[in-house]
């Protein structure tokens, strides 16, 4: 049992995360990612701003990929059940040294999270980490505990109960994906098929149409 319960305890303790370094300057004065989840995930943004002092900030705008140049400031999108979902974009503003963000993914897809500095000066160069976490934290755990008088074996089952919830949600998703790749391959598959039976029609259309025009020129020249 005892090499079980540390299996439990490590699967517990994993939150898979991806972390960023980036500098924000005249050139580059926006900094954009894609992450592509499915509904209901929640994401936990995690900034360090490593070159913070009074006054200065970040402004971090999380939107839908495919909205990303649009001038809507709300745009209604469909989920995998069929919901219509009115989406839109999600502000934060990052004004201390270290900030922590979360939000849940309102429908399925590529989400752009895109960085800009806030009001800089004319000539600036500021460094700044991101690290973007996918579920709770172990600090969530810690108050929820507190809160409901969990004991940690309680903690242990919900934190796996919840992460069980987001890999069959994210199975559910990479099916949905595979599906949407499934049928535009047999198109792809159906457009090259045709198109080299159009090709072969058209070269024996030219063809005869060529030796018409060679047979009628002979006999009007009387060379046959």
């Amino acid at each position: 049992i005892r090499p079980f319960f540390v299996l439990l305890c490590s699967l517990g303790n994993i939150l898979p995360c991806r972390a960023l370094y980036f500098i924000l300057n005249k050139e580059n004065y926006v900094q954009c990612f894609i992450e592509d989840h499915p509904i209901e995930t929640l994401l936990q943004l995690k900034t360090d701003f490593m070159d913070y002092q009074v006054g200065r900030a970040i402004d971090i705008t999380v939107m839908p990929y495919e909205r990303i140049n649009s001038e809507e400031s709300t745009i209604d999108v469909s989920d995998r059940r069929g919901n219509s979902l009115p989406v839109s974009p999600i502000r934060f503003k990052a004004s201390a040294p270290m900030s922590s963000f979360d939000f849940e993914i309102m429908r399925d897809g590529a989400y752009s999270i895109c960085i800009n500095a806030q009001s800089p000066p004319a000539d600036y160069s500021w460094r700044v980490g991101l690290e973007i976490l996918k579920g709770q934290d172990n600090e969530y755990y810690r108050e929820k505990a507190e809160k409901e008088n969990l004991d940690p074996i309680q903690i242990l089952f919900t934190k796996l109960s919840e992460r069980a919830h987001g890999i069959l949600n994210e199975a559910d998703f990479m099916k949905e994906k595979e599906v949407y790749f499934h049928k535009n391959s047999l198109k792809m598959n159906h457009t090259a098929l045709w198109w080299p039976m159009a090709q072969m029609i058209i070269l024996l259309v030219a063809g005869v149409l060529q030796v018409q025009y060679l047979k009628s020129f002979f006999r009007k020249r009387k060379l046959i």
